[in-house]
């Protein structure tokens, strides 16, 4: 990994296979410490690298600079999701957004997501 790139743990919408990011240049499985759940049409994961739940994830290798697209995307600004910092199971140092909102009760926890509309297309 050089200085122009980063770590990412993606679990939802930004998984290879959905939305990827648009500058991703590899990616694979690994698993984070904390709760992920269904919330309709993309996931939440809370309480990252608390307790001793995990769930399923990609680690994708994107440039930095395309962290600040990617914030806007999950809503930062608004404050739906935080971008922070967790160690995979695997010993990996990566980015994460955390859902940062109240869960509905109707939110199913989950172990891994599974979207219904896979495009496969980056987002741009």
């Amino acid at each position: 990994m050089s200085d122009d790139t980063c770590l990412l743990f993606v679990y939802g919408l930004l998984r290879p296979g959905i939305r990827p990011p648009r500058t991703m240049r590899s990616h694979w499985p690994d698993r984070v410490i904390g709760e992920l759940h269904h919330l309709g049409p993309y996931p939440g994961a809370i309480r990252i690298g608390k307790g001793s739940a995990s769930f399923e994830g990609d680690i994708v290798e994107i440039a930095t600079s395309e962290l600040p697209a990617l914030d806007e995307f999950e809503d930062v600004d608004t404050g739906l999701y935080a971008r922070i910092r967790t160690t995979t199971l695997g010993g990996h140092d990566v980015w994460i957004y955390e859902y940062r909102r109240p869960l509905s009760p109707l939110a199913t926890p989950i172990e891994r997501w599974e979207s219904n509309a896979s495009s496969g297309s980056p987002l741009t």
